[in-house]
């Protein structure tokens, strides 16, 4: 698989914890993870967690998200370099 770069727009399949506070029936079916899609530019990897972002203006980025490694199925990348070419039409390159 195909390594993601800062600005590369991806896909992230991952698992969230899930829990409840109910009393229930030692038969009843069993809790499970949820699974969870979260779409943004690449930001960061590092040995823990991958970061994306999912807005940005002429200076900063924004909508953050860390994702712990530990919970991630997959790793798509949609488009390579989306936000460099994002930039150039933003500022009229």
């Amino acid at each position: 698989m195909a390594k993601p770069h800062f600005g590369d727009l991806c896909l992230i399949l991952w698992s969230d914890p899930t829990s409840d506070s109910e009393w229930v029936l030692s038969d009843e079916e069993s809790l499970e993870p949820e699974s969870c899609v979260s779409v943004g530019f690449f930001y960061k990897d590092t040995p823990d967690y991958i970061s994306i972002f999912g807005s940005f203006n002429s200076e900063d980025i924004g909508d953050r998200t860390a994702i712990p490694k530990a919970t991630i199925r997959s790793i798509r990348i949609l488009r390579r370099g989306l936000y460099a070419d994002l930039r150039k039409v933003r500022s009229g390159e």
